[in-house]
């Protein structure tokens, strides 16, 4: 997959990206300033854009999901998060490619970081300029551990709903800013999505594949993740459940070790005049229970669980199966038009 040549060229030449493949260049936090925004755009932008195009199209493979999200005038979306807003772009384009650029989208944004926050908007206004961006500004200053208390209030209070509640390497500061294995903002984030979801919406969540923290102590980013949503679903009371990774969702109750799972997300990208890099990240999708169940209903030849040899344990069954009414799988990126 390569990035669109005119946003490529954009990022490099209008927004000074510049390529610094390191730790910090991976993350944007909250107190970033310009130099690492234009790292990230130079380094993980492409990458974060390429995995949430890819992520989606899976989805949209499935008749239910392409049905709920895709036969319609319009999208609300949360992004909690967003940094610069790859994840947010590449599901817009993938909506052009799948010819539905007619779809009004309105993004309902939370980002502490405001240089982050120039750069998406300066993206939308050259390649999205439909795009409607509403800012959560009622969210009041938080530290890690209060966000989504303080997002969960303003939905409250603002009576918001949503279609997709995205959140991509955003969860993976936090633990980077102060790892504590209770937290749970996993699934803090699932209860912010059971507040704001639509009956018929979703959870998308991206995150890193490494350990959060420099020292590493902590478990690798897709084991947090996974340990945490499958605690949270298996909960009495839990509103969703998980439709991707397909192993997730079938077979999660009969994994043995939750705490050691560890899922990866392999896409290639090509960006900034470099080979294809395989970009890898983990995922997980998340829908109401009934909504779930519909799209669930059809799949079929589910493996379950099996353990990598040698080098530590690995989910191989985690892919989403198509069904019988698929779109096909965009073999590339087309134009952006």
């Amino acid at each position: 997959m390569r990035l669109p040549e005119q946003l490529d060229k954009f990022l490099f030449n209008d927004l000074g990206a510049r390529f610094e493949q390191s730790r910090h260049a991976m993350m944007v936090q909250r107190d970033a300033g310009p130099d690492e925004v234009r790292r990230y755009l130079g380094t993980y932008w492409p990458r974060s854009f390429a995995e949430s195009f890819r992520l989606f199209e899976l989805l949209f493979w499935n008749n239910e999901v392409r049905h709920a999200l895709l036969d319609r005038e319009s999208i609300d979306i949360l992004c909690i998060g967003p940094g610069t807003g790859g994840e947010v772009f590449g599901l817009l384009h993938l909506l052009q490619y799948l010819d539905r650029p007619y779809i009004r989208v309105r993004c309902f944004v939370y980002e502490p970081n405001t240089h982050a926050e120039q750069a998406l908007h300066a993206i939308a206004a050259r390649f999205f300029p439909n795009l409607l961006i509403e800012e959560l500004s009622a969210v009041p200053a938080a530290g890690y551990r209060q966000t989504f208390d303080a997002i969960q209030t303003v939905i409250g209070q603002t009576g918001l709903r949503c279609d997709i509640v995205l959140c991509s390497k955003c969860v993976n500061e936090m633990y980077s800013a102060e790892y504590n294995a209770g937290m749970n903002a996993y699934e803090r984030l699932a209860l912010v999505a059971e507040q704001v979801l639509q009956p018929e919406g979703v959870l998308a969540v991206i995150d890193i594949c490494t350990r959060p923290d420099e020292q590493n102590l902590a478990p690798f980013v897709p084991q947090i993740l996974n340990r945490e949503l499958t605690t949270y679903e298996q909960r009495p009371g839990s509103l969703l459940r998980t439709i991707f990774p397909l192993s997730c969702a079938f077979h999660a109750h009969q994994c043995e070790n939750n705490g050691e799972c560890f899922t990866c997300m392999v896409t290639p990208v090509s960006y900034g005049g470099r080979d294809e890099y395989p970009s890898k990240s983990c995922a997980r999708v998340l829908a109401r229970r009934a909504f779930a169940g519909r799209i669930l209903q059809g799949v079929q030849g589910v493996e379950t669980y099996r353990i990598k040899e040698g080098a530590g344990n690995g989910c191989h069954a985690g892919r989403f199966v198509r069904d019988a009414g698929a779109i096909e799988a965009a073999p590339a990126f087309g134009p952006l038009m």
